[in-house]
């Protein structure tokens, strides 16, 4: 949820922000609004998507179970080499 970023009014104001449609659910403009956010800074991005949750593979990270073939290789390299996710609250 939007709201639990790290200064969510700021990045906000600062950016617009994509929203990219999940498999089986589709944003509409009052429900980015009972997000906290503005429609007309958003972009919506109707592409279809693999069905993976980045809560669920953050929480599989910081429980050190691989996730390979859910990411591209080259985010889970990242991912590793700067220790990502491995503290996830």
């Amino acid at each position: 949820m939007f709201r639990a970023w790290h200064e969510p009014e700021r990045v906000g104001k600062l950016a617009s922000l994509v929203i990219v449609d999940r498999p089986g659910l589709k944003v509409t403009g009052s429900e980015m609004a009972s997000l906290g956010l503005d429609p007309a800074r958003v972009i919506l991005c109707h592409y279809p998507t693999p069905d993976v949750s980045g809560s669920a593979l953050r929480h599989e990270i910081a429980g050190g179970h691989l996730v390979a073939g859910q990411l591209l290789p080259a985010v889970e390299r990242y991912i590793a080499d700067h220790h990502l996710y491995r503290d996830n609250r």
